[in-house]
């Protein structure tokens, strides 16, 4: 039998064990504190995502813009970061998306309305990590942001051609042979409606729909939800409107009178007949409704978005909200005509004198908090919208020819016809001389006519582009 050895033989071996776990102890606290560093670096990192992505939707639907944008935004929120993007990877990419000209870093929805920034890794060097052999710590975050739109100004598939100012036009034409006295285009085969097409945008809930198969569908989305990307102006270089091209400056008209797609897209389309659920344009909102043609349709007529207390300097007495309102209701059979003149004489008079007061400026928040932007009246209606006006002064026969984008006008919809059978025997307009249901189920809405806002009469974040981030439009961050 051995010797038992002595407990103080074993001293040196407890010292060698504590020596090697102070060792590690200290090395797992100070990459404890390593650590932390780089967690406050990566809360710095995901900041400066946000706001690359913020700044860089602003400026869609031009992808280098927005790509040119996101990369400043980086790197000025993170100054001493590693931003080499040629060498940024972010692959796969979401089905449909596709990457900014110098990596796949930066990345676009298929609709042009939503960006993603991923920064490069970031690569940080220990400061104790290293008695661990752990030489350096990196990380890298991402962010998406997207344009959504706010209250009802979207772009309508409908035409606006040059010359024509302000006042009541046609948005659409009726039938051959009956043709509505507004809508008095020269071109035969021509409607005035335009075939955009469908690129898919999530937040609208629309998928890509660009072949001559899905025109009707995309046609009603169009008319109920507006169109689902953005565009630009014509500067020289068509930008032909076809899916995976971002900024579209040119569209082509649509060919034939397609009224099932107008139907159902104005006024009798449901929740399965959108992307979207929310059926037909004008049956939403929350003004008051009337009932057309078996459907519950806007009834909020225009000039209730003049404020009172506008002055002979801003505007003509003719476009006071006081003068409509001594409009007498009697006789009731021609209070319609009555009222629709004294709003055409109001648009005659303020182009005439030249006024600059804005008309539709009335702001009451009528149905509780807006969030986040503080929306006009106006807005509210599905009968505001916008519509482009293209560089040719008359329509094209069919679609023998693309049409040239110059501007987009705001427009309210107003005179619904239907039933053009032989005339029109369904003519609504909004007003309170809707006290009874007007026309039957069956009838189907054929032809529809607007008044072009003139820019000056609107609050000057309505004036101009609708696709630009301001009062139509915020952006918004994804995740």
């Amino acid at each position: 039998m051995s010797a038992r050895a002595h407990p103080s033989d074993e001293r040196g071996v407890v010292l060698v064990s504590f020596a090697i776990l102070m060792v590690v102890i200290l090395g797992v606290a100070a990459l404890v504190v390593d650590i932390g560093f780089v967690s406050e670096k990566t809360r710095q990192i995901q900041n400066s995502a946000d706001a690359a992505a913020l700044a860089a939707a602003q400026s869609l639907p031009t992808t280098s813009a927005a790509e040119a944008t996101a990369k400043s935004y980086a790197a000025t929120n993170l100054p001493d970061g590693n931003l080499a993007w040629a060498g940024c990877q972010d692959a796969p990419l979401q089905a449909g998306w596709v990457a900014s000209n110098s990596t796949s870093c930066i990345s676009f929805d298929p609709s042009f309305t939503t960006v993603k920034v991923k920064l490069p890794w970031q690569s940080y060097p220990t400061m104790f990590g290293k008695v661990l052999n752990v030489a350096s710590l990196g990380t890298t975050r991402a962010a998406t942001a997207r344009i959504v739109g706010a209250g009802f100004g979207s772009i309508q598939p409908f035409a606006l051609y040059s010359g024509f100012t302000a006042g009541l036009a046609c948005l659409k034409q009726g039938p051959s042979g009956h043709r509505i006295a507004t809508c008095d285009d020269p071109s035969t085969g021509n409607f005035t409606l335009l075939d955009i097409t469908q690129y898919g945008n999530t937040t609208l809930g629309t998928t890509a729909k660009c072949g001559n198969s899905a025109q009707q569908d995309r046609m009603i989305d169009n008319i109920a939800l507006g169109a689902d990307h953005l565009f630009t102006t014509y500067n020289g270089t068509a930008l032909l409107d076809g899916c995976g091209q971002s900024g579209p400056n040119t569209l082509p008209p649509r060919t034939g009178n397609d009224i099932n797609a107008f139907d159902l897209g104005i006024a009798h389309g449901v929740a399965g007949d959108t992307s979207d659920g929310g059926g037909a344009r004008l049956t939403r909102g929350q003004y008051p409704k009337a009932t057309v043609m078996g459907a519950q349709l806007d009834n909020k007529p225009l000039w209730e978005f003049i404020p009172n207390n506008l002055t002979t300097a801003e505007a003509p007495t003719s476009c006071r909200r006081e003068t409509f309102t001594a409009v007498p209701s009697t006789p009731a059979t021609t209070y319609q005509a009555r009222m629709e003149a004294q709003l055409e004489q109001c648009f005659t008079d303020y182009e005439a004198g030249n006024y600059k007061g804005i008309l539709f400026s009335q702001n009451t928040d009528p149905f509780g908090a807006e969030v986040p932007v503080d929306l006009y009246d106006i807005q509210l209606s599905p009968r505001f919208a916008y519509v482009p006006q293209f560089t040719q002064a008359v329509p094209p026969n069919g679609s023998s020819s693309n049409l040239n984008i110059s501007s987009f006008r705001a427009v309210y919809m107003w005179d619904l016809y239907g039933r053009c059978s032989n005339g029109c025997a369904v003519n609504f307009a909004p007003g309170p001389w809707n006290t009874s249901a007007l026309g039957n189920s069956n009838d189907k809405a054929e032809a529809m006519t607007a008044f072009v806002i003139d820019d000056d009469m609107l609050p000057e974040s309505l004036r101009g582009d609708p696709s630009s981030v301001g009062q139509n439009n915020y952006v918004q961050l994804v995740k």
